[in-house]
């Protein structure tokens, strides 16, 4: 269990920052490409972030139950949209397939991209790579801020325990 959010930031503040994190980021890559991909990623990041943010401000733990089952989702979603963006390059690369799907996930790509110029045809595929591990470090971030919001699920799981031992 992690007992504070960074070195020195206790649990409820760092899931805080862990809920505004996850709507900047998500607001981010909503305005950079918008689909529906973003759209249903975006809803998802908002919904769970506002269950953790709630569940920090009031202290209830089913919101922040409710944040870990969200956000599970929205890390799964994620990860399924960097495993789609590696293969399609892979499948590119490899098999010489006629178009680039993941030119689709890049905005600079989808406003450059040009079948008959190989020079836009590299770029959306760094720019897919770039985005493919930008969704990648994401995921691998969300799964500690999952941990710290479990830690903090125990927390108040310990201390409602406390106060019903004493009664």
């Amino acid at each position: 269990m992690v007992t504070k959010f960074f070195c020195c930031i206790p649990l409820e503040k760092g899931c805080i920052i862990i809920s505004i994190i996850g709507l900047a980021i998500s607001g981010l890559i909503f305005t950079i490409h918008e689909n529906l991909w973003t759209i249903m990623s975006l809803a998802l990041s908002v919904i769970s972030n506002g269950f953790l943010l709630t569940g920090v401000i009031k202290y209830t733990r089913m919101s922040i139950i409710l944040y870990i089952l969200f956000e599970i989702v929205h890390m799964t979603e994620m990860f399924t949209a960097c495993i789609m963006i590696f293969v399609d390059l892979i499948a590119y690369q490899q098999m010489k397939c006629h178009g680039n799907c993941h030119c689709y996930w890049v905005a600079i790509g989808n406003w450059n991209y040009d079948e008959d110029h190989k020079d836009s045809r590299n770029a959306c595929d760094q720019e897919g790579v770039i985005l493919a591990c930008l969704f990648l470090i994401y995921v691998l971030a969300d799964i500690y801020f999952l941990k710290t919001a479990y830690s903090l699920l125990m927390k108040t799981h310990d201390s409602k325990s406390d106060d019903h031992a004493l009664a």
